[in-house]
């Protein structure tokens, strides 16, 4: 990656249903798709001075559900893309969820460029997935793996730990799953109870897991990826071979990636913006050749600097301090460096590189709360 280098989010918003544990905006009106892609593109034009000073590198279509949506539209994204930027598109992602994959939308989607996917698979307990709201069976999540590799060799299954009545038999069947059919990537969550979900608001009425379930589980989990050779090099995502999500990495390293759609995320040459998550509004907005922007900032040299060693710090492999200085030229970077490992040297490795160790990674919420708390 370089400066150059660029990553793109399209948020597909898009549901057959919505999950109780999903705080992501999202509609089930898919009498909308048509409009909606529409201003896609308009959102592209507005943006397109600083997409032709730079290479396209991967393309991420995020949800919602973008399955859901007539499959020509994802397609019609990507030529648009192709047809008047530049990149290498080396990695094109697409969230999926089962139970409304068909072979005629998966042709669509290799004929588009996809190469990876990034099923919700969430878990393979039939009584959570009813509870959650999600409309499938475990066997389908099967049946659609099998179609799935007909077409695709970089698929990810995404998983969430602590939704009602998970425990440690229910992981142990999610493992069992995944060594079964060895997906490239494993993305891991923990269910967050800070955001503003249906369940969060119905929580009473199920049971939910204690406390000392996630730590037993955590382990659990920690253990067997590790012995089905997962390697895990963020702090919720495990790869095999060199299969490490490219895109998330633009992320993780804080370097520019430009959000589409509504509630999408943007962040170039420190600046930091986020759509309109309301649909009407951001398709307003750009009906009236306007950016769909609900806010913008321009990031201090500092808070960038901050949001990058915050960021960096979820990797397994950390920061290269000698990048960091590089970057951050005008900080004076070693005395906030030295701050950390002094006042908390039980979390760190520090060697070339800046890296929690194991005991870091189990507290890295506090961690990342004390960079932020970091003064100039």
């Amino acid at each position: 990656m370089n400066s150059n280098d660029l990553a793109l989010y399209f948020h597909i918003p898009f549901c057959k249903s919505k999950c109780l544990y999903c705080d992501y905006p999202s509609t089930t009106n898919i009498s909308m798709q048509k409009e909606y892609f529409n201003c896609l593109k308009k959102e592209i034009l507005l943006r397109k001075n600083f997409l032709l000073k730079n290479s396209i590198k991967t393309v991420y279509f995020g949800g919602g559900t973008p399955n859901y949506v007539k499959s020509f539209y994802i397609k019609e994204v990507m030529d648009f893309l192709k047809d008047n930027f530049l990149g290498t598109f080396e990695e094109i992602t697409m969230e999926m969820n089962p139970g409304i994959l068909n072979e005629k939308d998966l042709e669509v989607y290799k004929s588009a460029g996809i190469n990876r996917i990034s099923l919700g698979v969430q878990s393979v307990d039939k009584n959570i997935l009813k509870l959650v709201n999600r409309p499938y069976y475990p066997e389908t999540i099967s049946d659609n793996i099998y179609l799935l590799r007909n077409f695709f060799d970089n698929i990810s299954f995404d998983f969430i730990m602590g939704l009602p009545e998970d425990n440690l038999n229910v992981v142990k069947s999610n493992l069992n799953f995944i060594k079964l059919h060895r997906p490239e990537h494993i993305s891991y969550y923990v269910y967050d109870s800070d955001h503003d979900s249906l369940l969060e608001k119905m929580k009473q009425k199920f049971l939910m897991p204690e406390d000392d379930f996630f730590d037993e589980g955590l382990d659990f989990i920690y253990s067997k990826l590790n012995e089905f050779d997962y390697k895990r090099y963020e702090i919720s995502s495990w790869a095999i071979f060199d299969k490490e999500s490219y895109h998330n990495k633009f992320y993780w390293r804080n370097l520019n990636y430009i959000g589409f759609g509504i509630s999408a995320g943007g962040y170039y040459n420190r600046n930091r913006y986020v759509n309109e998550k309301n649909i009407s509004r951001y398709m307003n907005k750009l009906n009236s050749e306007e950016l769909p922007e609900e806010y913008s900032v321009k990031n201090s040299f500092f808070d960038d600097f901050k949001e990058t060693l915050f960021m960096g710090l979820r990797l397994f492999e950390g920061i290269d301090l000698r990048e960091l200085k590089k970057r951050y030229e005008c900080i004076d970077v070693d005395k906030y460096i030295d701050y950390l490992i002094g006042n908390f040297s039980a979390f760190f490795d520090k060697n070339e590189k800046l890296k929690l160790n194991e005991n870091g990674f189990n507290h890295s919420r506090y961690v990342f709360l004390k960079i932020v708390e970091m003064e100039e």
